[in-house]
């Protein structure tokens, strides 16, 4: 029973952070596999019907090439937004000019900081 509950919370965890990779390669993966079929099935019209079939394993490989390089857009941008890498300038960064406009600017002034555990102290 026990055992049960921790495979169920470790998968659990797993899916909460890994959801959206998991989703990605489930796609990715799927479409490959549809491609695949896709020119399978006409592959078999073309010999039914003496169509030629050299343009048909161009394209397919353009769309597997496609997929690819979609799916590797994709995951090195959840990487880069992961370890918190930013890829694009942003525009709402605001910098202090003065430091007396600076948001801590009253707790930069003072001499000691009081933790907790001081004020804790202090009330006893």
């Amino acid at each position: 029973m026990l055992n049960r509950l921790i495979t169920a919370g470790l998968l659990y965890t797993f899916w909460k952070k890994q959801k959206v990779t998991i989703i990605y390669t489930t796609i990715f993966i799927t479409a490959l596999v549809l491609t695949g079929w896709i020119h399978d099935d006409y592959l078999v019209y073309a010999a039914s019907s003496d169509v030629t079939t050299g343009l048909s394993f161009f394209i397919k490989w353009i769309a597997y090439l496609l997929c690819i390089g979609t799916y590797l857009t994709l995951m090195f941008r959840l990487i880069d937004k992961r370890t918190g890498i930013i890829t694009e300038p942003s525009s709402k960064q605001v910098v202090a000019d003065d430091p007396d406009d600076a948001i801590f600017a009253d707790i930069k002034k003072k001499d000691k900081l009081e933790t907790k555990a001081d004020s804790i102290l202090r009330r006893d």
